[in-house]
């Protein structure tokens, strides 16, 4: 299930520095960096990569590949299946 593999982000080598960085990191919801974007305004907003890999932003990162816990789990019971299926099949030859 490669998709759940590439969940895991590679380190970052660069400090987040904007909005944009936070949400193309997926640190803000989708439609969500207006209320940064306000803080932002009057103060720096800044997230080191060490800080930014302590953040656990599992939940959008599902939402984003799967849409929802329920695609979550159609996908692994799909893969679970397939699995199943190449197991059996392995058996029988």
């Amino acid at each position: 299930m490669n998709v759940v593999r590439n969940l895991v982000q590679s380190p970052r080598t660069q400090s987040l520095r904007s909005t944009s960085d936070l949400s193309d990191a997926g640190l803000i919801a989708a439609g969500g960096t207006a209320p940064i974007d306000a803080i932002a305004a009057n103060l720096p907003v800044a997230i080191t990569p060490h800080m930014a890999g302590l953040i656990d932003r599992t939940h959008a990162n599902l939402l984003h590949h799967f849409g929802s816990a329920a695609g979550l789990q159609k996908a692994l019971a799909g893969h679970l299946a397939a699995t199943v299926c190449d197991a059996i099949a392995d058996a029988v030859r």
